[in-house]
């Protein structure tokens, strides 16, 4: 869709409304992005057409009122307006990723990790893309990334990974490393999965009733 396509509604819009202050149709936007409030973002793509962050609410807005191809629209002009910004690739990964559109989101999500490697959330999108996609390797290295910067969920899967060799050579030593620090930054999951492992002696551990039962509690 070209940008006349989706601008023109806003102006319709706006002459409809008769005009209004642009900071408060920004905050207007901004306000109403979340309840697929459409007609409040295209005043204010109206009032600033080359504002990356406003075009960024609208394809939000578009996107829970289900005008799908023109929410994908407005998002990918987004990362045309702002190439060199992470969070513009991201937003359009996870809008094509929300519409199951896992196979374009692929260049969207490298994209912003060439621009921010360290960043959790984007990691974890990226191994969601890549883990629907079959691409276990890469799956697999975006999860490491996210454990690596802290996220507990992505600990336990990379213990999983080591455990299971998916993704990743088996590795038991490295699956109990993961797994215990997965379980001692709060995962309940990693908690009863240590317990098992000390109570039957798994992973090259070798069996510790009392440590079982500290970890089960």
């Amino acid at each position: 869709m070209s940008r006349r396509r989706w601008i023109a509604p806003a102006l319709a819009c706006w002459l409809i409304a008769g005009g209004a202050a642009a900071d408060e149709v920004i905050e207007h936007c901004r306000a109403a992005a979340g309840q697929g409030g459409v007609a409040e973002c295209e005043r204010a793509v109206l009032a600033h057409p080359r504002d990356a962050a406003v075009i960024g609410d609208y394809a939000l807005a578009l996107l829970v009122a289900g005008r799908y191809e023109a929410s994908l629209d407005a998002y990918r002009h987004v990362t045309e307006l702002a190439p060199g910004e992470a969070k513009s690739h991201f937003d359009y990964a996870a809008a094509l990723v929300t519409l199951r559109q896992y196979p374009p989101a692929v260049g969207a999500i490298e994209a912003a990790l060439r621009l921010e490697p360290r960043n959790r959330e984007a990691q974890l999108l990226a191994n969601l893309i890549f883990d629907f996609l079959g691409r276990r390797e890469e799956a697999f290295a975006a999860a490491h990334n996210a454990a690596e910067l802290g996220d507990v969920t992505a600990m336990y899967e990379v213990q999983r990974a080591y455990a299971d060799g998916d993704g990743a050579r088996r590795d038991d030593a490295r699956a109990f490393a993961w797994l215990q620090r997965a379980a001692e930054a709060g995962h309940v999951g990693a908690m009863q999965d240590l317990a098992a492992v000390f109570r039957h002696g798994t992973l090259g551990q070798a069996p510790d009733q009392a440590a079982a039962r500290a970890w089960a509690e």
